[in-house]
């Protein structure tokens, strides 16, 4: 799984603790699949749960701790930006790795 690193301006409050560095992932179609539609969240549910890393939360944690709805009420509009941007130098490379792929397959 290939990760994007971030870094917050504003950080993530977590039990006492401002968190500012982290890993996103690429969302996947599972992703969209284990949302409640009821929340009202999506987006942000989305977001949750391509953080791989924030600080020094355990990853065992991460996933209770990113609720959509924490990260909706905790995080800055600009830090959700920043780790929006991450995911999308990430899906930039992925379809530069897959151009280059193309580029070096031989022809049929």
């Amino acid at each position: 799984m290939k990760t994007e690193p971030f870094e917050l301006d504003y950080g993530v409050e977590c039990q006492g603790v401002l968190h500012y560095q982290g890993e996103v992932r690429l969302n996947t179609l599972q992703d969209e699949i284990d949302l409640d539609q009821g929340e009202g969240f999506r987006k942000v549910d989305l977001m949750a749960k391509a953080i791989v890393r924030l600080g020094d939360i355990p990853a065992e944690e991460l996933t209770e701790v990113l609720t959509g709805t924490f990260l909706a009420s905790e995080i800055e509009p600009d830090d959700y930006i920043q780790i929006a941007e991450a995911q999308d130098r990430l899906k930039k490379k992925r379809r530069e790795r897959r151009t280059a792929n193309a580029a070096t397959a031989p022809s049929a």
